[in-house]
């Protein structure tokens, strides 16, 4: 069993937040910046045999992602 402790991530102002009882593989991944947390599906069958996304929420998540990358890129910019 692989012990995770608890990670608090970077937010992005515009965005929901929540807190999950799960965990991430995101403390491992310390060369790739500063790492966010987000995408569509559920949580509860993430890595499964049965993770799958429905057409309309990739078609969200392909919106969010948008505009997440807008928001940090204008962010970046100013």
């Amino acid at each position: 069993v692989m012990v995770v402790p608890p990670v608090r991530l970077k937010t992005v102002s515009g965005f929901e937040t929540e807190v999950f009882r799960f965990t991430t593989d995101i403390p491992f991944l310390t060369s790739w910046g500063e790492p966010l947390l987000i995408g569509p599906g559920s949580v509860h069958v993430a890595h499964t045999d049965d993770e799958h996304v429905s057409v309309p929420e990739l078609i969200l998540a392909v919106e969010l992602y948008e505009k997440l990358a807008t928001s940090l890129l204008t962010a970046k910019n100013t």
